[in-house]
């Protein structure tokens, strides 16, 4: 759904109870296979039912909540909180999370967080306009401190798109959006995906956030299915722990784990084509073409799949449409 290295505060506007969910789902599947930390606060995680009902599609459920990929928080009490206008429960979240990625940082996992928070919505679909603008700002606030701080959190915050988009509640609407850094129309962006979608599955891997970014917008614009990653380990991970589909393309920038030292894109490139020998590789590089050449032509990579930075991402995407339905 979004870009995993977003950092984004997003409102999302949906139709029912059902793209909720299915928003909630989507969302905390695609984070905790980047290995990131999801956190889900729903005003209805009170009811066993409803929990049932998520936990059943969500890949691997317990194992993930026992490994602290996943919490599950009951948002009504704050929720009700929000509506008397006491915010001191979302505070102590807001530590609560930071001690969870810290901690998650300290051993070695990935250090980005996604949060899908429902009360802010909860409070708008029932008209209370200005609790609900009231902790929506909150959560920009504390969105920005998490920028500021270099922490790489994405909130998501569902909306009724019905009640928002109401002509007596327009203003209402300016201001919850004016509070959030995106905002994203969820039939909209599957109408767009269904209608676009290639089915190519890409696997890129760069260290650079903004180049990531970059990538995500462009490839997505065009219907590529792009994940992307940032190191060997991850990448690794997803190629051969993935399913049965793979990756037609793997994309991979020479300049691995903070080295100018072209070795580990290497000896990465060497174990995915002895192990996969027919997967097409893409080099992106900053050395020097002939130094780069040399290396990988050897592992049967062809010049012509040898990127040297800056180039214009319409080249890219010409190697990559050969796989394109």
């Amino acid at each position: 759904m979004l870009n995993r290295s977003s950092r984004e505060h997003v409102l999302l506007l949906c139709n029912n109870q059902e793209e909720y969910d299915s928003a909630a789902i989507d969302s905390i599947n695609e984070g905790l296979q980047a290995g990131q930390l999801c956190i889900y606060a729903s005003v209805f995680n009170h009811d066993k039912s409803h929990l049932s009902k998520i936990s059943s599609k969500i890949t691997n459920y317990m194992k993930n909540i026992e490994k602290g990929n996943l919490v599950i928080i009951d948002f009504l009490p704050f929720y009700e909180s929000a509506k008397a206008s006491n915010l001191a429960p979302f505070k102590q979240l807001k530590k609560r999370i930071e001690e969870l990625l810290y901690k998650r940082i300290s051993e070695g996992k990935d250090d980005k967080a996604l949060i899908f928070a429902e009360a802010a919505g909860f409070l708008s679909e029932h008209c209370n306009f200005d609790k609900s603008i009231e902790l929506e700002s909150w959560w920009n606030d504390a969105h920005l401190e998490w920028l500021k701080n270099k922490l790489n959190i994405t909130v998501l915050c569902p909306h009724s798109a019905a009640v928002l988009n109401k002509k007596s509640n327009l203003h209402a609407k300016s201001q919850i959006s004016k509070a959030h850094s995106l905002t994203l129309e969820l039939q909209k962006c599957r109408i767009r995906a269904n209608n676009s979608s290639s089915g190519l599955r890409v696997l890129i891997v760069e260290p650079e956030k903004d180049i990531q970014r970059v990538y995500y917008a462009y490839l997505a614009s065009r219907g590529v299915n792009a994940l992307i990653v940032d190191d060997i380990g991850k990448c690794s991970e997803q190629i051969f722990s993935t399913s049965d589909e793979g990756f037609e393309v793997v994309i991979i920038d020479t300049h691995l784990q903070n080295s100018n030292d072209i070795s580990s894109a290497i000896e990465l490139a060497t174990t995915i084509k002895n192990t996969i020998p027919d997967q097409r590789i893409i080099v992106t590089t900053t050395s020097p073409l002939i130094e780069v050449s040399i290396k990988m032509t050897s592992l049967g990579i062809s010049k012509e799949d040898l990127l040297v930075k800056p180039f214009a991402l319409s080249r890219l995407l010409s190697l990559i449409q050969p796989h394109m339905q």
